[in-house]
């Protein structure tokens, strides 16, 4: 009965394997291709204006670098990062611990008016991973102990 009705005759024939194109799946597969790669590639910036805490070294519990520290690293490493370090501490809108890894990235440039560029933040606090250990700090402590002891473990 449901082989002799017309309307399933026509659907069966619609959508014949041998009657679906391939090229519109492909296509489709394609571009998801392309905007799944896009997804892939962090921005640096982006992702470190973003950071929650302030960790340098291996910490934690697998000892593992930060985030935060491995997006500082990409933009050291890639070209302009100076300039791209200083429009980033002049951006009020970034984390303050986002400001602890840039002030990490400038440490040494001559000509940087750190306190400057800093001092907004300086009455705030920040999370910072020690160890194993989340806890949080006055953003003028650490920050005055970066400008001391350096950050060795990003350059």
């Amino acid at each position: 009965m449901i082989k002799n009705n017309p309307h399933t005759k026509a659907l069966i024939t619609l959508f014949h394997p041998a009657k679906i194109s391939t090229l519109p799946l492909l296509i489709t597969l394609f571009f998801s291709a392309v905007v799944s790669a896009f997804d892939q590639q962090d921005d640096p910036e982006k992702k470190l204006a973003a950071v929650a805490y302030f960790s340098l070294g291996n910490n934690g519990f697998i000892a593992q670098q930060s985030e935060g520290e491995k997006y500082l690293q990409a933009i050291i490493g890639s070209p302009n990062a100076e300039k791209k370090l200083l429009n980033m501490a002049k951006d009020r809108h970034l984390t303050p611990e986002a400001h602890l890894y840039i002030a990490c990235g400038l440490t040494g440039h001559p000509n940087v008016e750190y306190d400057v560029l800093f001092a907004p933040y300086f009455q705030q606090t920040v999370s910072v991973l020690k160890a194993d250990i989340l806890r949080r700090e006055n953003f003028h402590t650490v920050y005055q102990w970066i400008q001391k002891f350096g950050c060795k473990t990003i350059k």
